[in-house]
């Protein structure tokens, strides 16, 4: 009898699903499937003392999934799985140590009441060790769409991002898309503090915004309600969630921006803003020019036009040092 297989290969191809239960199980039956679970394992070993397969291939995968007035489909999906160890030792492996995952997606769409979103084209490539805490993730989408019954339709097209993760540190090497009639690409890393014991407990350190730019952007802001502003006061904490946050380089060429919000009526056009080296956040304090800081970032921003409830201005231009431009405009409001 066969009790070892090592690098076979499986496929599964034309595979259907249409799946109308909750998503959801009770908590009573996920104790005894649980239950149901542990016995099998602790019980008996299995036939098989190791099954191995160099690659699982599952292609021409379609999806329909219902949940109350939700519904969730998938088309045209593909997963290849390199390298997956289903059993060792006669222990069926419900965590494995790796996962090395492609995956194609022809078509994603997400329908409720209100909402409506369709992804087209979706490539994802992930390789993940749960031991070294280490991640590779690649995620490509060629199409976005995002329809609300109470704002105008979200498009984005071209979305590309490649990040990595190593000890507590995500970096993202390349994010980049096409909205707005414009393009924005952006790179950054970020540091975490994750604790597991007595529980888990995740905390981000410091983000470093390497490059942010865009280009050509025509931005549009729908209305939204407004917030309970004595809520926030009261809620409100001077301590931010992170211990610092710094901007390396953003550039911003020729934005402009229409606001249709109550709380935030403005028009801007043909804007441009450079900054170097501003750091938001520093331990744990949001940037201010009260507190003792040795310089200031370098920064441009200039104007065609702004339209700011009754005021306007037009062909506005400025720059220099935060610091020193923030105590030069003080001194002449005196």
């Amino acid at each position: 009898m066969v009790t070892s297989v090592n690098d076979k290969k499986a496929s599964f191809k034309g595979v259907e699903l249409d799946i109308k239960t909750p998503l959801t199980v009770a908590e009573n039956n996920s104790s005894y499937l649980q239950q149901e679970q542990n016995e099998a394992v602790e019980s008996g070993n299995l036939a098989w003392q190791k099954l191995h397969l160099s690659v699982i291939e599952m292609t021409d995968m379609n999806a329909t999934i219902h949940h109350l007035q939700k519904k969730l489909l998938i088309k045209d999906t593909r997963v290849d799985l390199q390298d997956v160890l289903v059993i060792d030792n006669k222990q069926l492996i419900t965590l494995p140590e790796k996962v090395d995952m492609v995956t194609h997606i022809g078509d994603l769409e997400f329908n409720e009441e209100s909402l409506n979103v369709a992804l087209q084209d979706i490539n994802l490539s992930s390789k993940v060790s749960l031991l070294k805490r280490q991640a590779e993730l690649d995620v490509s989408i060629a199409g976005v769409q995002l329809e609300h019954i109470e704002y105008s339709p979200f498009l984005l097209d071209s979305l590309v991002i490649k990040s990595t993760f190593d000890n507590n540190r995500l970096r993202l090497k390349d994010f980049s898309l096409n909205t707005f009639s414009g393009h924005l690409s952006a790179q950054a890393e970020a540091l975490f503090a994750i604790n597991w014991l007595p529980k888990p407990d995740l905390k981000i350190e410091s983000i470093q915004l390497n490059a942010l730019n865009a280009q050509d952007m025509h931005v549009l802001i729908a209305n939204f309600p407004k917030f309970d502003k004595q809520s926030n006061l009261e809620t409100e904490q001077n301590k931010m969630p992170i211990e610092s946050f710094v901007i390396e380089q953003m550039n911003l060429q020729n934005i402009s921006l229409i606001s249709e919000a109550e709380v935030l009526p403005l028009t801007l056009k043909s804007a441009d803003l450079k900054v170097n080296d501003f750091q938001v956040i520093k331990d744990g304090e949001l940037w201010s020019t009260s507190a003792e800081r040795k310089q200031g970032a370098d920064f441009s921003i200039s104007f065609s036009q702004l339209d700011w409830q009754e005021a306007v201005i037009e062909g506005f231009s400025l720059s220099g040092d935060l610091i020193k431009t923030e105590q030069v405009l003080q001194s002449l409001l005196r």
